[in-house]
Formats: structure tokens, C-alpha cells, sequence
């Protein structure tokens, strides 16, 4: 009964992580990004996954961080201003928490998107899954094994066993 809830429980918590990481993302039309280096820190650190959801620049504010491409490579920084041009045109400027300087301002094809959580050290995690995929395979493999084996001895032993009768004689 408590292997029974243990396995529902464990199973759960991985369809849940799943489902954050890889569906959440795919469909809000956003991404899952690994962080290399210590720009955010101490908000986002070095090795973190970042989800983000695919948003406008119109609906980007001062303070939201945000995924963009700066130079091929993706960036993860924080908005500090964001000015609306005559035309409509949304221009931001952004900054690593730990950085002295601002970027420059962006180009609103540069963004990836809006942050919408981050999984500490989930992008080290996600990067080795990503180089391993018969790792997880496996352990579920031989999880998914040993539960049937277990359950197979337990229900040997809970079987009352025949016993063996003797016609009766009439």
C-alpha cells in the first residue's frame, strides 16, 4: 500500500516536471533555456533552466526579465526601460542583475520571449538528459521491472495455498 503511493506519488512529480519544462513551454510557443553564465545571479544563477512564453514587446514591462538574442547567443536579462515611439514602436533597453552596464536597446526581432519560471540547476539537468536520453529510459525501465517483480513475489506470498483433499468415500 505505501510502495503503492510512493510510486503514484514519484510518478506524479515527474509528469509534472515534464509537463512544466517540455509541454508548458511548446504551448505557449516559448523555450527552455540553460543558463551559462552568472549575469542574473543572484536571481538566476549559472546552470538554471529558464521557461519562457513567446510575448510581445507591448506586454513586456520594466523589471520582467526576458530571453533575446544578442550577438547569435541567447541572453537572459532583466528590462529596466522600456519607451513607446510615436510610431508604436517599443524600444528596451535591459540589464544583467549582476552587471554594471546596460545592453543596448533591443531589437524587437531579438526577443524570444518573457520569463516564466526557472528550475534551479534544472538546465544542467536538462542539458545531461538531453546528451543521455537512454539514461532516463533505463531507470524507468528497470523501475517499472522491479515494481512487477516486487508484485509478483507479494502476491505469491498473499495466496493462500491449495490444499489438497481426498474424496470422501460414500
Amino acid at each position: 500500500m505505501i510502495r503503492t503511493l510512493v510510486n503514484t506519488a514519484l510518478g506524479l512529480v515527474v509528469i509534472a516536471i515534464v509537463g512544466a519544462v517540455v509541454v508548458v513551454p511548446a504551448l505557449l510557443g516559448g523555450g527552455r533555456y540553460s543558463v551559462i553564465s552568472g549575469s542574473m545571479s543572484p536571481t538566476i544563477k549559472t546552470g538554471d533552466l529558464v521557461v519562457t512564453q513567446r510575448t510581445s514587446p507591448a506586454e513586456i514591462e520594466p523589471q520582467d526579465i526576458i530571453v533575446f538574442k544578442q550577438n547569435e547567443t541567447d541572453t537572459v536579462h532583466r528590462v529596466i526601460t522600456k519607451v513607446v515611439k510615436a510610431d508604436g514602436q517599443v524600444v528596451l533597453t535591459t540589464k544583467g542583475d549582476d552587471n554594471s552596464h546596460p545592453d543596448g536597446e533591443l531589437n524587437n526581432n531579438a526577443i524570444q520571449g518573457k520569463v516564466l519560471f526557472t528550475l534551479a540547476q534544472g538546465g544542467e539537468l536538462f542539458s545531461w538528459l538531453q546528451a543521455h536520453i537512454w539514461a532516463p529510459i533505463a531507470a524507468v525501465a528497470l523501475w517499472y521491472g522491479a515494481n512487477v517483480l516486487i508484485d509478483r513475489r507479494a502476491s505469491r506470498k498473499a495466496a493462500p495455498k491449495a490444499r489438497r483433499t481426498r474424496p470422501a468415500v460414500a
